[in-house]
């Protein structure tokens, strides 16, 4: 929508070359017309009160990113291949692009195997991941001689994606507590005129012009390492894993995660792409229109 003068980033660009990566149409929309209409003109905002919510909604919306990963996609079950010449099906995770949620809210967070009916309902705006079966001479290797957890066989166990997946689940949930402190949450930059290029870190300013506002999202990130989100594809992934190890996790996890050459299951780069595509411009949208709103 032309007009709005708020920019947004995400992520620090060294190393993207040229590339511009602005994420500002996802967030422009989630704004809305009224409060874009009203960013774009001469209304001032209390930055800090703004830098207060957003830190507070971004932190809590990128722990929910993580412990949506460890909970419900480290664990999943392969499908069995029983023919030792037909891989079996690969498991799927949609990512759903529009904005049709579903009336039960499906389709608000990434999908595992969703039904066909919600497949053919989101298939059409989303993207689909696709992590390739185990193969049974692999699951066959895994169940030998392995100790299951309570409740399980070893044979139950091995047809899980990752190995020792207790301990990688731990991991990973207990990222999610500390995981903006590897990232960032947000910082907010201003322009000192409305012909200014150079931007400023807000310090003592207590009002700032909407329209000169910039605000930068997961600033300690190398943007170029979150390809899902520069191809706005969340199924779109590096296999060197340079975003999971930006994050702190240890070579054990990495391991796991990144799996023998040729068969990487990505797990936290789709959903941190996912989450900066669609569910933090929402977020920072009501943020913004309540900023606006309370001048």
């Amino acid at each position: 929508m032309a007009g709005v003068n708020v920019t947004f980033k995400v992520g620090n660009r060294r190393g993207v070359m040229k590339n511009d990566v602005d994420a500002q149409s996802s967030f422009v929309e989630a704004m809305g017309e009224e409060t874009n209409r009203k960013a774009s003109a001469n209304i001032s905002v209390d930055v800090p009160r703004l830098q207060r919510v957003l830190d507070t909604r971004i932190r809590n919306s990128l722990g929910q990113a993580v412990m949506f990963a460890a909970m419900n996609m480290v664990g999943v079950k392969s499908n069995t291949t029983m023919d030792k010449n037909t891989r079996a099906a690969p498991t799927r995770v949609l990512f759903n692009m529009g904005s049709d949620r579903g009336l039960g809210g499906e389709g608000d967070l990434p999908l595992i195997n969703p039904s066909a009916g919600l497949t053919q309902v989101f298939g059409s705006q989303g993207f689909e991941l696709q992590w390739q079966a185990l193969s049974r001479r692999t699951i066959m290797k895994k169940s030998a001689g392995g100790k299951a957890t309570k409740g399980t066989t070893p044979r139950e166990q091995a047809t899980k994606f990752f190995v020792h997946t207790g301990s990688l689940q731990k991991e990973i949930k207990a990222l999610a507590q500390n995981v903006v402190d590897r990232t960032g949450t947000v910082k907010i930059f201003y322009a000192k005129s409305a012909t200014a290029k150079s931007l400023r870190v807000v310090n003592n300013q207590r009002r700032i012009r909407v329209g000169r506002l910039q605000l930068r999202f997961m600033p300690k990130v190398p943007i170029r390492t979150l390809k899902g989100f520069l191809t706005e594809d969340p199924a779109t992934t590096d296999p060197s894993m340079a975003f999971e190890k930006s994050l702190g996790l240890s070579p054990d996890a990495l391991m796991k995660l990144q799996g023998v050459e040729g068969y990487q299951r990505p797990l936290l780069q789709p959903v941190f792409s996912y989450w900066m595509l669609t569910r933090i411009p929402r977020l920072v949208g009501t943020a913004i229109s309540n900023a606006i709103r309370s001048r």
